[in-house]
């Protein structure tokens, strides 16, 4: 009983199959589906649409508070109507013109009155409520500063090759006009952060610069071109580095041993070729050698070249103090 059971199963599914396969099922289908989104798109509906929105103010005056870049819209139409609106309407959007308003105070109340009289580029459908239903403005003078642009930017090189650090920026500084509490409070302008994989030679590039406050900010530019070095990467040993004793001289009585270390620098090829001896100091603070009681000290490096990094060798020094006995 079993057997047969399994093998009327099996019939049932290979049938089924045959059927699904079949070009009237498929017809079939497709009318019925094509049917059923006919009618449902005659219907009427009234979703939440969102709409980009943007307030204009008198020429002198600016927004303190962020906004939110878009509003949700409820509106009312037919499936047809609400289908273009939502997937082929690029043009919708919410202007709430308070230009010719007398504003006295520091503060305004956009209503929802303001905000149904702003929404423009819908035309078959009819907007009937909004929300927020309110948004309150924190009003302004409005100022323009300049800032440097500061480029958030993470390279990956190619394996066998380093990234110079020092990035050049074209221009490296954007105008931003916005409500003056605001603005005196911004130090620098990002750019939106961009990871680049794999480079292995000099590389220029556009960067958008960050739209964040792009609700009460207005930028200059919206791009700046950057340019940085990529070079294969290389290391030199540098001999016979002197310690020397900043702050003071070395006391007759103490001892550094060894004097001298060695400075191992890594970076692009061109970058460090005709780095040098004279290039690199190596120091320790007079006070922290005074100061020692554990007879281990480590040099500090400078170099006044711009190098990716450095390590030196040996990474710390013996410190003796001699000390006289009398018998």
């Amino acid at each position: 009983m079993k057997r047969l059971y399994y093998y009327i199963k099996s019939l049932n599914f290979k049938r089924l199959k045959k059927i699904v396969k079949s070009k009237s099922f498929l017809g079939s289908f497709l009318f019925a589906a094509s049917l059923w989104g006919y009618t449902s798109l005659n219907h009427e509906y009234t979703p939440f649409v969102k709409v980009p929105l943007s307030v204009v103010l008198a020429s002198d005056k600016a927004i303190e508070n962020p906004l939110p870049s878009n509003i949700s819209i409820k509106v009312k139409g037919s499936g047809w109507q609400l289908f273009y609106l939502i997937f082929f309407n690029s043009t919708k959007e919410c202007i709430v013109d308070l230009s010719d308003k007398d504003i006295p105070a520091d503060e305004y109340i956009i209503t929802r009155v303001d905000i149904l009289k702003g929404i423009q580029n819908i035309v078959d459908a009819e907007p009937i409520d909004v929300l927020p239903e309110s948004m309150k403005l924190t009003i302004g003078q409005l100022v323009t500063i300049k800032v440097p642009v500061n480029p958030i930017i993470s390279i990956t090189p190619r394996d066998g090759f380093v990234a110079m650090t020092n990035f050049k920026l074209y221009p490296d500084s954007v105008e931003i006009t916005g409500n003056e509490k605001t603005v005196r409070n911004i130090k620098y302008w990002n750019t939106e952060k961009i990871n680049i994989e794999g480079v292995f030679k000099p590389t220029s590039m556009a960067l958008d610069l960050s739209d964040t406050l792009n609700t009460i900010i207005r930028k200059s530019r919206k791009q700046v071109n950057i340019f940085f070095d990529v070079q294969q990467e290389a290391d030199v040993t540098i001999y016979d580095i002197p310690i020397r004793v900043k702050g003071g001289t070395l006391p007759k009585n103490h001892v550094i041993k060894p004097d001298k270390i060695k400075v191992i620098v890594h970076g692009g090829i061109n970058q460090i070729a005709d780095i040098s001896k004279n290039d690199i100091a190596s120091y320790i603070d007079y006070n922290e050698l005074l100061n020692d009681t554990t007879g281990i000290l480590y040099p500090k490096i400078e170099i006044n070249r711009n190098v990716n990094k450095y390590n030196s060798l040996p990474q710390y020094i013996y410190h003796f103090r001699i000390v006289k006995t009398t018998e």
